[in-house]
């Protein structure tokens, strides 16, 4: 896949970026979303410096991105879960159906 260069703006400063036009949308939509959660940090703790901003928006972030990472293996442990009660339920129904016949 071809790559291409854009410039991302985070934080009042500019990052070269190279891509591949289907990971470009996400970069923006990422960068957008951090300077939303930068701009709420500054305005709860303006009293804070950039770097302060910066790394709390950093805790958050992965914060978010671990809890969600959790709720996917949770999910997915639930799903084979069921997966495997179906199967079992498969096999002995097909024991019955051979036991019968």
């Amino acid at each position: 896949m071809e790559q291409r260069s854009i410039n991302i703006h985070i934080f009042g400063r500019q990052f070269p970026i190279r891509a591949t036009d289907q990971e470009i949308a996400l970069i923006k939509e990422a960068a957008n979303a951090i300077n939303s959660k930068i701009r709420s940090f500054r305005a709860d703790y303006s009293h804070q410096d950039d770097l302060d901003i910066a790394l709390m928006t950093c805790l958050d972030i992965m914060t978010e991105q671990l809890r969600l990472k959790a709720h996917h293996a949770q999910d997915a442990s639930l799903a084979l879960a069921s997966v495997e009660r179906l199967d079992q339920e498969l096999a002995h129904a097909l024991r019955v159906a051979d036991s019968s016949s």
